[in-house]
């Protein structure tokens, strides 16, 4: 069989990337460089997008299930009924602009966790972080002072979609996920009952090595701690977004 050829366009295409990855890689080892790009490849060969059904599905299944448990709150009276409905409101109301903002989401599921391709966050101001533990059935062991330092400049603090979450699985410029983000992947997908969830202090790539805290499964409750304190067993993960979809 005739080897089909590249056009000149996409070569073109190539070449940037190689030249953008030599340039992020720089001071790596080649032998890492080949790995990462053996996987970027084979992820591109077998690309697949989530279709706006698709995306719509997906949004009203997170919806219910955080409904189910903002209710949860509301009969145990840790929080108010329309303290929840407010969450609902907002998170429904930017779901409409999101699917019609979001044209085509790659599909990057890994043997580890699939990708959330769009994922309800509720803001530090909608919802303070103890609550937001309660969601999981977790508990948040780390004092207020120090959350309320943890938090860089400019992120939004009401709830808002957060687009294209997955484990992180090679070098690059991503976004880690932030206190509430992670809980909020530890909601929608059972990732703790495999992987204690890493959490850095910032939401940019250059911080990813500054994990100082995490969400693990402690006496099988889910548990916000020092990354210091954990003396787990189970392997951790960092998941990282894409971006984030603020309106």
């Amino acid at each position: 069989m005739e080897e089909k050829m590249v056009s000149i366009e996409n070569r073109r295409h190539i070449d940037e990337i190689v030249f953008d990855v030599a340039r992020r890689f720089k001071g790596e080892s080649p032998i890492e460089i080949e790995r990462c790009l053996r996987i970027i490849s084979q992820e591109a060969l077998e690309q697949k997008f989530f279709s706006k059904e698709e995306l719509e599905k997906i949004a009203g299944s997170e919806l219910e299930t955080l409904s189910l448990q903002l209710e949860k709150l509301v009969k145990s009276g840790k929080i108010e009924e329309s303290k929840a409905k407010k969450i609902l409101f907002n998170l429904k109301k930017e779901k409409k602009r999101l699917l019609a903002e979001v044209i085509e989401i790659p599909i990057r599921n890994n043997g580890d966790a699939k990708c959330l391709p769009i994922m309800p966050v509720i803001g530090t101001n909608a919802l303070d972080i103890s609550s937001q533990m309660e969601l999981i059935g977790g508990e948040n062991e780390i004092s207020f002072e120090k959350i309320k330092n943890f938090y860089p400049y400019g992120l939004p603090k009401e709830s808002y979609w957060v687009i294209n979450t997955r484990i992180n699985e090679i070098n690059g410029k991503f976004s880690p996920l932030l206190i509430e983000e992670a809980i909020a992947y530890c909601l929608h997908y059972d990732i703790l009952s495999r992987r204690a969830v890493l959490i850095t202090q910032s939401r940019y790539w250059h911080a990813m090595n500054n994990w100082q805290f995490m969400i693990a499964l402690i006496d099988d409750k889910p548990k916000l701690i020092k990354t210091v304190d954990y003396n787990g067993e189970k392997p951790t993960c960092n998941p990282i977004c894409f971006f984030r979809l603020i309106f």
